[in-house]
C-alpha cells in the first residue's frame, strides 16, 4: 500500500514562496500541523528566502540579454562550496536572475552575508555593468536603514557573484501582518524607509526598484527598525555616462511591474520614481492589496506596461479596502482609513511625476502632519479644511466654543440693535449694523464649514450640535432682525437637507421664503432662492404635487425678473425639469432640461458644478424615455469630469456613480455595475452616513441586483438593512421605504416564504395608494408583484381581483406609453384568459396594444 508521506521544509518552502505574501505564515502552520521543530525550521527558511525577495523576483525577461538558456548544466552551488572566502551555508532561493546564499565569509572577518551568484547565460556586459553599478552606488550610503555591500568578483566558471549585509528580518508587509499594527504604526514604520531612501537620493542613488520584500524589518532593541536592501538596480544621478548607464537589451526595463513608475517603464527615472514605488507600498501596506492587478502586469511587456500605468488611475485606498471586504462587510458600519492617507497615497501615484511630491522627504513630512491631525499639503487648501484639522485636535475645546460662540451671537446682534436704537451718534449706529452683518456672515460660513461635501467622512455629529444651537438661539435672539433670521434660516435649511433632516429642511426654507418675501419682496433673487430649495424639500418628502407648483412659481418669477442667463433661473429651471420628469411630465422635461444644459455650457464650461448637475439631470431623463445607451453615456461623462473636478469622496460624485451602476442594471450588465455599487456604498457611508439617503438607495440597488442575478438569499440582508435606514430617515409611507419593501416581499414570494411575502406586499399596496399620488409607478408595480404571488399559489380569482382595482384607480391617469401601466395590463391579459373571461381579455389585449404601441 501506498504511504502518503507529508512535505518536508523544502516542500513547504516551494508552497509558501508560491502564495500571496499575507497567506504565507497561515499556509506554513496548517502544512507543519503539530510539528513545531519543522515550523520553526520552515519560518527560518522563509525568512531567508523573502529577504533575498528583491533578487529573486527580477522578471525574467532580462535572460534574453545571450541566446543562452538560464535552464543550463549549471547545477548552482552546495552547502560546504567555497566561493573566495566564503562558505556556502544553503540555497535560500532561485529567481530569473539568478540564486542567492547564505554564506559564512571566514576572513578577514568571520559574519554571515548574503551572496547573490548570475546564473550561466546572465553574464553579459549588461549584467555585468548592472552589478559594478551596485557595488559602486552602495558604496556611497553609510546610513542604518541601508544594507551595506560588502564584496563583489566572479565564481571559477566566470559568474558574477555579490556580497550584501545580512539582515536577520522579514519584508516590511509581512512584519506588519504579524504583528496586527495599526494604521498609525505602519505609516511610522514607513517612515524609517522613508528616511533612508532620501539619504541615498542625496548620495545621487535611486533605487528603482522598491517594494516590501526589499525593505526588512528587524528588531534593534526591542524596537522594529527599517532596513532596504538590493539597491542592485539603482543608478547614479551624477552625469559619467560610461558606468553609470544600465543596459538590459532592447525593450527590457529593470525593476518589479506591479511597484514600478510609469515612466520606468519607458526607460526613465528619476527620486519622483521611488515617491510613486514608495506609494505602492504604502498602498498595499495599508489596504492588503496592490493599486494594480499584479498577475496581469507581470504578463506585460515593457511597451504594454507602460501604456497601462500611464492610463490606469487607481481606486483610493479607503475605497480598496472596502471593497476587498466580504459584501456584508462592505456594506456594514466599519473603520475607515484618514482621509489625509488617500490624498497622500494619490499624489504619490500620480501618472505625472510632475504632480507627485518633489522628495521622499516632502513625502514623509506630509505623513507626520497626518498623524498630528495637521493639515497636509496633498490637502485641499480651504479655510474649511484647516479649521477642521484644528478642531480635530482640540475637539473638546472648539465643541464648547462654538456652542458659547452660538449663543453669543444673539447676544451681540441684540446689542447692536441696542446702539442703532439708542442713536448715540451715526458713527456708532453704523458700527454696530456692520458689526451684527459680520457675525451673520461668519456663523454662516461656520455652520457651512462642515458640510458632507466638505467633510467626506469625517462626525457630523458638531454639525448638527451647532445647526440645532443656532435654531434654538435664533427664534429669540433674531426675532429684531429678520433679514439675518432670514439668511440663517436659508443656511440651515440647506444644512439639514445635506444631512437628510428635510422636515426641518422644509420648515426653515418655508420661514426663510416667508421672511425674504415680505422684506425684499416675491420677485427678489433671495426669495427665489428659498422658493427653490423648498421645492427641492417637498420633494424630498414626497410632497410631489407642492413641489412642482412651487418650483413653476420660483422658475417664472426668476425669468421675469433676473432673465434668462442669470444662474438663478438657470437652477431654477433645471430644477424645474427635474420635478416634471419625476411626476412623467417629459417632454416638458425634455424641453427645459435641454435648454438648461445649452446655456450653462455656453456660459460656465463643461465641468462647471451646475453645468454637470444638468448633465446628470439630463441621463436620468434619456433613462426614463427608454433611451438607456444615450443614459449611459451621459453619466459616463459626468462620473469622468467629477472625479476630476471632485474626487470620489465628493457626495456628488457618489451620486453619479450610483446613477451609472443603476443605469449598467437597467442594460442587464450586472457584472459591470456591481463593483460601482459596492464602491458607492463603501464611499457614501464614509461620507454621508450609513442612514443617508444616498446609502440606503445604493443598498436597495445592490439588493435588486442579487435579485435580478438569482442571488435571492444574499438579497434579503440587504434589502432589510436598507428598509431598517429608511423607516427611521424618511418613515413606514415614504417612496423610498415602500420601493425597497416591494422588492424585499417579491424576493420572499421567490424562495417560497409567501405568507411573509403577501404581508409585506398588502402593506405596501395600501400604503402607496394612501400616501403616493395616483400615477405614481408604484401603485402600479406593487399590485402586480403581488399579483404574480398570488397566481403562483393557484389563487388567480385574487389576484385578477387586485389588478382589476388597481385599473380602477391609475387606469385613465398615465400616458399610454408609461411601462407599468403597460405591466398592469399585462397581467389582466394573462388573467383575464386564465379565467376565461372572453370579454375582459379582448378588452384588456387592445388597451395592452395601445399602451405599448411606439
Amino acid at each position: 500500500m501506498d504511504t502518503k508521506h507529508p512535505p518536508d521544509a523544502t516542500q513547504i518552502l516551494e508552497m509558501a514562496l508560491k502564495a500571496p505574501p499575507d497567506q504565507r505564515a497561515k499556509l506554513v502552520r496548517e502544512q507543519c500541523g503539530s510539528d513545531d521543530a519543522l515550523h520553526q525550521e520552515v519560518l527560518s527558511l522563509l525568512r531567508v528566502a523573502e529577504r533575498a525577495g528583491g533578487f529573486l523576483e527580477t522578471p525574467a525577461v532580462l535572460a534574453m540579454t545571450t541566446g543562452m538558456s538560464h535552464e543550463s548544466e549549471w547545477a548552482g552551488l552546495g552547502a560546504g562550496d567555497t566561493v573566495g572566502p566564503y562558505r556556502i551555508v544553503r540555497r535560500v532561493g532561485t529567481g530569473g536572475m539568478g540564486d542567492v546564499y547564505l554564506a559564512e565569509q571566514t576572513e578577514p572577518i568571520r559574519r554571515r552575508v548574503a551572496m547573490k551568484i548570475v546564473k550561466p547565460g546572465m553574464d553579459t556586459r549588461a549584467v555585468l555593468a548592472r552589478f559594478r553599478q551596485e557595488r559602486r552606488t552602495l558604496s556611497l550610503i553609510e546610513h542604518p536603514g541601508v544594507a551595506r555591500v560588502y564584496d563583489a568578483g566572479s565564481t571559477e566558471r566566470g559568474l558574477p557573484y555579490f556580497i550584501m549585509e545580512f539582515v536577520d528580518g522579514v519584508p516590511l508587509t509581512a512584519y506588519c501582518n504579524e504583528h496586527d499594527l495599526p494604521v498609525t504604526e505602519r505609516v511610522s514604520l514607513f517612515q524609517q524607509v522613508c528616511s533612508a531612501v532620501h539619504f541615498a537620493h542625496q548620495k545621487g542613488v535611486i533605487h528603482r526598484d522598491l517594494k516590501p520584500s526589499n525593505v526588512l524589518v528587524e528588531l534593534a532593541e526591542g524596537a522594529p527598525r527599517a532596513k532596504v536592501i538590493d539597491f542592485g538596480i539603482a543608478k547614479a544621478l551624477e552625469d559619467d555616462a560610461s558606468e553609470a548607464t544600465l543596459v538590459t537589451g532592447a525593450g527590457q526595463f529593470i525593476g518589479t511591474p506591479e511597484y514600478m513608475a510609469p515612466e520606468q517603464a519607458s526607460g526613465g527615472a528619476d527620486v519622483r520614481s521611488d515617491v510613486f514605488s514608495l506609494g505602492v507600498v504604502l498602498y498595499e501596506l495599508v489596504t492588503g492589496t496592490l493599486p494594480v492587478d499584479r498577475d496581469r502586469v507581470r504578463r506585460m511587456t515593457g511597451k504594454e506596461l507602460g501604456a497601462y500605468l500611464v492610463t490606469t488611475t487607481p481606486k483610493r485606498p479607503s475605497t480598496m479596502l472596502a471593497e476587498r471586504r466580504s459584501v456584508v462587510d462592505a456594506v456594514a458600519p466599519m473603520g475607515t482609513l484618514p482621509r489625509e492617507l488617500d490624498w497622500i497615497l494619490m499624489k504619490c501615484l500620480e501618472r505625472d511625476p510632475a504632480r507627485r511630491y518633489a522628495s521622499v522627504a516632502a513625502l514623509s513630512e506630509d505623513l507626520s502632519r497626518m498623524l498630528a491631525h495637521e493639515p497636509v499639503s496633498a490637502g485641499p487648501p480651504s479655510r474649511a479644511y484647516r479649521a477642521s484639522k484644528f478642531i480635530r485636535r482640540n475637539r473638546a475645546a472648539v465643541a464648547g466654543v462654538c456652542i458659547v460662540a452660538l449663543a453669543l451671537v444673539g447676544g451681540t446682534v441684540a446689542a447692536s440693535i441696542g446702539l442703532v436704537r439708542a442713536r448715540d451718534s451715526q458713527q456708532k449706529a453704523e458700527a454696530a449694523a456692520l458689526h451684527a452683518e459680520k457675525v451673520n456672515d461668519f456663523l454662516e460660513r461656520m455652520l457651512l464649514t462642515i458640510r458632507p461635501e466638505t467633510a467626506r467622512g469625517m462626525d457630523t455629529t458638531l454639525l448638527r450640535m451647532m445647526a440645532e444651537e443656532a435654531e434654538a438661539a435664533m427664534g429669540t435672539d433674531l426675532a429684531e432682525v429678520p433679514e439675518a433670521e432670514a439668511d440663517i434660516s436659508l443656511t440651515l435649511a440647506r444644512i439639514y437637507g445635506a444631512t437628510s433632516d428635510w422636515e426641518k429642511s422644509v420648515t426653515l426654507a418655508t420661514r426663510a421664503r416667508d421672511l425674504y418675501s415680505d422684506l425684499k419682496g416675491p420677485d427678489d433673487s433671495d426669495t427665489i432662492a428659498s422658493m427653490d430649495w423648498l421645492a427641492s424639500g417637498l420633494d424630498a418628502l414626497g410632497r410631489v404635487d407642492e413641489a412642482v407648483k412651487m418650483s413653476e412659481d420660483a422658475y417664472q418669477r426668476s425669468l421675469r425678473s433676473l432673465g434668462p442667463d442669470d444662474p438663478q433661473t438657470l437652477t431654477a429651471m433645471n430644477n424645474l425639469g427635474n420635478l416634471y420628469m419625476a411626476v412623467f411630465r417629459l417632454d416638458d422635461a425634455d424641453r427645459l432640461i435641454t435648454e438648461s444644459l445649452k446655456k450653462q455650457r455656453e456660459l460656465f464650461g463643461n465641468e462647471d458644478e451646475n453645468t454637470l448637475s444638468v448633465l446628470s439631470n439630463l441621463a436620468s431623463l434619456r433613462d426614463r424615455q427608454g433611451r438607456t445607451e444615450e443614459s449611459l453615456e451621459l453619466l459616463k461623462t459626468c462620473v469622468e469630469a467629477r472625479l476630476r473636478t471632485n474626487g470620489e469622496d465628493h457626495p456628488k460624485t457618489i451620486a453619479t456613480m450610483n446613477n451609472l451602476a443603476a443605469t449598467l442594471q437597467n442594460l442587464e450588465r450586472f457584472d459591470e455595475a456591481e463593483p460601482w455599487l459596492i464602491r458607492v456604498i463603501a464611499l457614501s457611508e464614509q461620507v454621508n452616513g450609513p442612514d443617508h439617503a444616498m446609502t440606503l438607495t445604493a443598498l436597495n440597488n445592490l439588493g435588486s441586483q442579487y435579485k435580478s442575478t438569482g442571488r435571492l438569499e444574499e438579497a434579503i440582508p440587504i434589502f432589510e438593512r436598507a428598509i431598517s435606514g429608511l423607516e427611521r430617515r424618511s418613515g413606514p409611507d415614504a417612496f423610498e421605504t415602500l420601493a425597497t419593501k416591494r422588492n424585499l416581499g417579491e424576493v420572499l414570494g421567490m424562495i417560497g416564504r409567501v405568507d411573509e411575502s403577501e404581508e409585506l406586499l398588502r402593506d405596501v399596496v395600501e400604503r402607496a395608494r394612501r400616501a403616493l399620488v395616483p400615477e405614481h409607478p408604484l401603485n402600479a408595480i406593487a399590485p402586480v408583484v403581488l399579483s404574480i404571488g398570488l397566481s403562483r399559489q393557484g389563487r388567480v380569482a385574487e389576484a385578477y381581483q387586485m389588478l382589476d382595482e388597481t385599473w380602477d384607480l391609475i387606469g385613465d391617469l398615465p400616458p399610454p406609453g408609461n411601462a407599468a401601466r403597460a405591466e398592469v395590463l399585462r397581467g389582466l391579459v394573462f388573467l383575464s384568459s386564465t379565467l376565461g373571461f372572453q370579454a375582459a381579455n379582448e378588452r384588456w389585449q387592445l388597451l395592452f396594444d395601445e399602451a405599448t404601441q411606439d
